[in-house]
């Protein structure tokens, strides 16, 4: 039997009461397989347990010791999932002597691992019975994967309890309605311990009937001990602390589990907070990008109508493609639709072939189809009946390669007639050329047929000869969608400034936050001493290696020319509008539209407002380099030059204006704009910023890069004695005070180092200049200010003398 058209049954493992659970081998890859049918319940009954959310969200999380469930599908009107295969015991097999103590230890901490994974993500396993727990040997020890989460969808009914095999594993809460907790995961693997050390059960189901029709309210098992001599007492203790009727008086969490295990036996299990927050950050990942599935989800009807479409789905690597187009298919598990999901890899590149090949045993049944494949090219029997490896190999004349197009297209078509044809393929970067000529082929009479076609792809221009496509790009995360998605994975909340600053750091990618988040984690930098502390810098991280690799795979997908123009605005440090990248690479209208569509597509540049930006100061950093000094000097002239006849408000542009400046060693355009920026800042109220300003102008007076006229350094330190007000000690350069101190004796250097030594507290010193600056005082504001600043001198000499004297 071949499910899916792609998965072939090997052997009949397991018949429930709902599904059967077969091992399978899929014929695409050859990877062998665990599947579960639900034979007993159509998609429609299923759906109402289990939502396509639901499905997706379950095939999310990773674990070492969960089963990973990989994928959900239908084969008819009957839903399967698909899980990796391990074969293995199950703890119904496993029994228990003195001797293997550590040996169920191993099994109980690892299932400990999985129910914290679980509990991380919000997930009650809620069905931990022994044949759930699976393991096998490996080099002397356990190796342990937890089944059956995400599943149970508990209505108790109170005759079928009576029967049910799993009723004595369920906790208290649960049966009694009170709602699953983590502590009843907990209960559960109390029973299976008690099981496995005493060869029975803590309860009888007529006990626990009983208990809840109210007709026994104490509720309490017998001493596994009583039952089985063998068993340390601190294992008692544990199981009994597990089998607690309340769920407050069971362990609080999986961390004194553990930390409960370690105390009554020699091993030592860990379990670092700072590892399992990793580990969930890792393992728990879950984000779908539900609006962009809807949208999907909204051509159906139109499709179904016979209004075919072509979709490119655009993304940059790992921002979310895969997960929103396994949550639009989860929503078409039934038998209403044909849904082929094909991924492409280095050695498959033929989707069409390989819809062909899956859904040949159709043809049995189908006149039309099997009328179209009767005159196919020696290399499409070959791909369809033999190896794929080897169809490749082989040549095709031009004849050949229409005749196998027009078969296709006619497969395709036909196969639509029957029902609608939903077809995805993923990682369309790596289609063949003849690939792209077939879909251009086939949209010409697709329009009209009841098709979808979606190709996903994180290289937009290799489907630049693609005709006509409907394109949806998934865009970056904003800053709430940023903060709902850290605080699911830290479970806390940081600062909005980090969240902002991760945010821009990781553009929006959920994996670049994942990584980022779980590299700051691991390394200390935010979690000091068991506990969260966003205080770190972000503008100042590097990205781990994974994340540079996947910068460099997007600046490979520019075309050579387009690199070439983007390696030279990097030497560009203003915000960059249309009309100044124009200036600086003297380009056509059309030839910008191009580039920086280009630039945006592969999440090069990014737009905010009008201003475009590199996306990521790495990738600026690595076209600098390749940009000779003569090359960045000749473009910051140009920027300066741009700029000369502008109206210039913004501060980010001023501050670019003093790079580019400083690079073509321009010291008055630096001098200028320093003074604007004083301006400025002190306008917005941002003293600080705005004395370090006046700071970096008076360095430059006193430097021998510029000359300078005495009267316009007086008039800056005027400036800077009028802020006096903004100043500290530690604010005043050391090299300004030198600076100064080399100045003619002027009252304005009296003043400024009068200032200077009041903040040090040196009164004396400080009361020395002041009046001196007073004495040469060539105007009533100077001495004025003098006088001033002489007064608070004088007033807190004698404050410092009176403290003293006490």
């Amino acid at each position: 039997m071949i499910i899916d058209s792609r998965y072939k049954v090997i052997e009949e493992l397991l018949v429930g009461l709902w599904a059967t659970l077969y091992k399978v081998k899929d014929i695409r890859t050859n990877k062998i397989y665990s599947l579960r049918l639900f034979h007993k319940l159509d998609a429609k009954s299923l759906y109402e347990k289990f939502s396509a959310e639901n499905m997706h969200h379950i095939t999310k999380i990773q674990h070492p010791n969960l089963l990973h469930v990989l994928d959900f599908g239908n084969f008819g009107e009957h839903i399967y999932y698909l899980s990796e295969n391990f074969e293995g015991k199950t703890l119904t097999d496993f029994k228990f002597k003195s001797s293997n103590l550590e040996f169920l230890c191993d099994i109980v901490v690892q299932v400990c691992y999985a129910l914290n994974a679980l509990h991380s993500q919000k997930i009650i396993h809620q069905d931990l019975i022994p044949k759930n727990v699976i393991y096998k040997i490996k080099n002397n020890k356990p190796e342990v994967k937890v089944t059956g989460y995400g599943f149970t969808k508990i209505d108790i009914v109170k005759s079928q309890q009576k029967v049910s095999g799993t009723l004595p594993y369920i906790a208290p809460e649960i049966y009694l309605g009170e709602g699953a907790v983590p502590q009843s995961d907990f209960y559960s693997l109390g029973v299976i311990l008690y099981k496995i050390t005493t060869g029975t059960l803590p309860y009888t189901i007529e006990q626990i009937s009983d208990f809840m029709v109210g007709r026994q309210i104490n509720l309490f098992p017998k001493f596994p001990r009583e039952l089985n001599e063998e068993i340390p007492s601190g294992l008692e203790k544990l199981i009994l602390k597990l089998l607690e009727k309340n769920p407050e008086d069971r362990f609080l969490n999986i961390e004194n589990i553990i930390s409960y295990i370690n105390q009554i036996q020699f091993k030592k299990y860990p379990f670092s907070r700072k590892q399992s927050i990793v580990n969930n950050i890792k393992f728990s990942d879950y984000i779908v990008r539900e609006d962009y599935s809807h949208q999907l989800l909204d051509y159906i009807p139109i499709i179904s109508e016979g209004n075919g479409k072509l979709i490119t789905l655009i993304a940059g690597r790992e921002a979310g493609k895969n997960n929103v187009l396994s949550l639009f298919r989860y929503h078409l598990l039934t038998d209403e639709y044909y849904v082929f999901n094909y991924e492409c890899s280095s050695y498959q590149k033929d989707p069409f072939f390989a819809l062909i090949k899956e859904f040949y045993s159709s043809v049995e049944n189908n006149e039309k189809l099997a009328s179209d494949l009767s005159m196919i090219s020696d290399k499409l029997k070959k791909y369809i009946f033999g190896s794929e490896e080897m169809a490749a190999m082989m040549d095709e004349s031009e004849e050949e390669l229409i005749l196998d197009f027009e078969t296709a297209a006619n497969f395709v078509f036909h196969l639509s007639e029957d029902k609608p044809l939903i077809f995805m393929i993923r990682y369309a970067e790596l289609i063949t050329d003849e690939v792209i000529d077939f879909v251009n082929f086939l949209s010409k009479e697709m329009i009209n047929k009841r098709i979808l076609i979606i190709l996903s792809i994180n290289d937009p221009s290799r489907l630049g000869d693609l005709k006509y496509p409907v394109q949806m790009k998934i865009e970056a995360l904003n800053f709430e969608q940023t903060k709902n998605y850290v605080e699911r994975l830290l479970k806390q909340t940081p600062p909005d400034d980090f969240l902002q600053k991760l945010c821009e750091r990781a553009f929006g990618n959920p994996f670049f936050i994942e990584r980022i988040l779980m590299d700051l984690t691991d390394r200390r930098i935010i979690w000091k001493k068991n506990k969260f502390k966003f205080d770190y810098d972000l503008d100042k991280y590097q990205l781990p290696e994974i994340l540079i690799t996947i910068l460099k795979e997007k600046r490979s997908h520019l075309s050579k020319p387009n690199y070439l123009l983007f390696k030279k605005l990097s030497a560009v440090y203003t915000p960059l509008s249309k009309n100044l990248a124009r200036f600086i690479l003297d380009i056509s209208d059309k030839e910008l539209f191009f580039l920086m569509k280009d630039g945006l597509n592969n999440e090069i540049l990014k737009k905010k407002d009008e201003y475009f930006y590199f996306t990521f100061q790495e990738i600026q950093k690595w076209f600098q380099t390749e940009c000779s000094q003569k090359e960045r000097k000749s473009i910051s002239k140009k920027v300066i030059k741009y700029f000369e006849d502008k109206n210039i408000t913004q501060i980010p542009i001023m501050q670019g204006i003093i790079k580019q400046a400083e690079l073509t060693e321009n010291i008055n355009i630096i001098r200028k704009f320093r003074l604007m920026l004083v301006k400025l800042y002190a306008d917005r109220g941002e003293q600080e910023k705005a004395f370090d300003e006046i700071c970096k102008i008076l360095e430059l007076d006193f430097s021998d890069k510029i000359k300078i006229s005495e009267m316009k350094i007086r008039e800056d330190l005027d400036l800077i004695i009028q802020k006096s007000d903004w100043t500290t000690a530690d604010k005043i350069p050391l090299k300004l005070r030198d600076n100064v101190l080399k100045m003619p004796d002027i009252s304005e250097k009296h003043l400024l180092l009068g200032m200077f030594y009041y903040e040090l507290e040196k009164f004396k010193i400080a009361q020395s200049r002041l009046e001196r600056a007073y004495k040469i005082a060539v105007n009533e504001n100077q001495k004025i200010m003098a006088l001033l600043q002489l007064g608070r001198t004088y007033y807190s000499e004698k404050k410092k003398r009176n403290l003293k004297s006490v």
